[in-house]
């Protein structure tokens, strides 16, 4: 069955560009005021204001890294975070996990506090 649905390499493509123009026709439907009546909100603006509209959107996208350029900063300092962040956390995992398998007292004290932890999601 799986076989006869599968999609050929050449329209593949086609079906992936087809989908997200679909999906942006969608959200700019259910978001401009007045093309349909609200269902789901008080008035036709409150869908605009939780889901945005799609042209502001990508205006605002684009003054963001075109216009102004000034998201290079916030995203630079965004990645430093998360390095460093990674770092610290790699760095007390590496050590964590060295001290418990050196130290066996520590790893029977600790290992049903562990598991306890290991069980969350």
């Amino acid at each position: 069955m799986w076989k006869l649905i599968k999609p050929q390499p050449s329209t593949l493509r086609l079906w992936q560009v087809g989908l997200l123009v679909a999906l942006i026709a969608f959200w700019y439907v259910m978001t401009t005021p007045g093309l349909i009546t609200p269902f789901m909100f008080d008035n036709d603006r409150q869908a605009a204001f939780f889901f945005g509209e799609p042209v502001r959107v990508a205006e605002r996208i684009w003054t963001w890294f075109v216009t102004d350029a000034d998201i290079y900063q916030h995203l630079g300092v965004t990645l430093t975070e998360t390095l460093l962040a990674f770092a610290i956390g790699a760095i007390g995992g590496l050590l964590g996990g060295l001290w418990l398998a050196l130290s066996p007292m520590a790893s029977a004290i600790l290992e049903p506090y562990i598991k306890a932890m290991n069980s969350m999601p």
